[in-house]
């Protein structure tokens, strides 16, 4: 096996698409519960725990007493929805002003109940108080006062509660750095993850351990479009990777044991100083699993390696892989690419030309010349660096398999030279 290590030092700007809108509205009810009503959905960030964490901290209201309403369209009145790293960030300052408001409506009510001054209400940790006392009332006996007792003011009886609404007009600048390490294995293509590193900013984590599973499925999902998804269709049009039977997603058996860590520095441009932290590992995951494939591979010349990198896309860029990947083409044999297709194909010509990131035109002469290459790997060798053999050079060896090729003759001497070199260092290293 051939090892690669990729550093991708990934600095992100994430504006979060536009000028997103997110809207909060919170109550606390007199039997106890807090309702939270967000436009937010969760699909895995654990949104019923880091936003209930938020409302504890500013409300002082027990963790489990939070409800949260993100599902119902009769309630939610707006929202931004959850993508491109906005949930907590947007919903955070939502949250905030709602809390806010709660807040300072609630010392006006506590004022009355506790026959103090409003100025000399305090709150901390859920319970108004009046300093320098020991007069206090929670948070949910002012609330149940606010819905019964009629000799509050008529503008604070009703609910206690509180809606922000918060459209963000300044981006966020997360940033961070992953790095790769693959092992390679040239006669098989198969590719194997053994390390990796990551650190991230995100500014404020609520919830570090929410963040460093999201860390981790982002970096899954980064690597497996690096390695494994592709959408297939045949020569009709018609998707053959259109259920996850088809569609070829990464497991936890591909991935190894992630070592991540957070670095909070707050942001200059959020309230509470929170940055995106979703897509951290997403973003560079791609650059660093191809590039460190790439890395493994430079010892046999290897530059570049579409996505994703499937293992017989990497084996073809081993001498056997190519050469036997060209007689296929040749033959018209299915490659595992799109679909079988003939040497006299235009689409195959191109799709070989990007599997092997040589032009279309030496690629063209390569397809239609594939057995007389691969004949001839056994009828020259290098001798200081030339192929020699019947001919005397590998020009005329290239004139003799296609005359008319000049255009495309420089490159396809580089490429040809270039297999012939690789097949006997391998044979030096056997």
């Amino acid at each position: 096996d051939v090892t690669g290590v990729q550093t991708c030092a990934l600095p992100i700007f994430e504006g979060a698409g536009g000028a997103p809108r997110e809207r909060a509205e919170v109550t606390i009810q007199p039997e106890g519960r807090t309702e939270l009503v967000l436009g937010t959905m969760n699909s895995g960030q654990g949104h019923e725990t880091s936003f209930a964490q938020l409302l504890n901290t500013w409300l002082g209201v027990p963790f489990e007493t939070v409800d949260y309403v993100a599902h119902d369209t009769k309630r939610v009145a707006a929202g931004g929805g959850s993508h491109s790293g906005r949930s907590m960030r947007i919903a955070s300052i939502a949250m905030g002003e709602a809390s806010d408001k709660i807040i300072e409506k609630g010392k006006d009510i506590a004022s009355h109940l506790l026959e103090a001054a409003r100025g000399d209400i305090e709150f901390s940790k859920g319970v108004f108080s009046v300093k320098g006392t020991d007069r206090k009332i929670g948070i949910y006996e002012v609330a149940k006062a606010a819905a019964s007792n009629l000799k509050l003011p008529e503008n604070l009886r009703g609910k206690l509660d509180g809606v922000g609404d918060h459209t963000v007009k300044v981006g966020a600048f997360p940033s961070g750095t992953h790095i790769c390490e693959v092992e390679v294995d040239p006669d098989t293509g198969e590719v194997k993850i053994v390390a990796w590193y990551g650190a991230d900013d995100v500014g404020l984590a609520v919830n570090p351990m929410i963040l460093h599973g999201q860390t981790h499925g982002a970096v899954v999902q980064g690597a497996g479009q690096a390695l494994f998804e592709h959408t297939q269709f045949d020569e009709n049009g018609t998707m053959l990777s259109a259920t996850f039977m088809d569609y070829a997603m990464p497991r936890a058996s591909d991935m190894p044991s992630f070592k991540a860590e957070l670095i909070e520095v707050p942001a200059t441009s959020h309230r509470y100083g929170i940055r995106p932290g979703g897509e951290g590992g997403t973003t560079p995951s791609l650059g660093a699993v191809v590039n460190a494939v790439v890395d493994a591979l430079s010892e046999l010349g290897v530059k570049h390696v579409e996505m994703p990198v499937t293992a017989p896309r990497v084996w073809r860029l081993s001498p056997e892989g190519y050469l036997g990947f060209l007689r296929d083409v040749h033959r018209g044999r299915d490659t595992g690419i799109v679909q079988p297709f003939t040497a006299s194909s235009e689409r195959g010509i191109k799709d070989f030309s990007s599997e092997t990131a040589i032009d279309e035109p030496s690629a063209e002469i390569l397809v239609r010349n594939a057995d007389l290459i691969v004949a001839a790997q056994s009828a020259h060798e290098i001798v200081d660096g030339k192929v020699r053999g019947k001919n005397d050079s590998l020009r005329e060896f290239v004139e003799l398999m296609e005359p008319d090729a000049a255009p495309s003759r420089a490159k396809l001497d580089a490429a040809i030279q270039l297999q012939f070199k690789l097949a006997l260092a391998r044979r030096a290293d056997a």
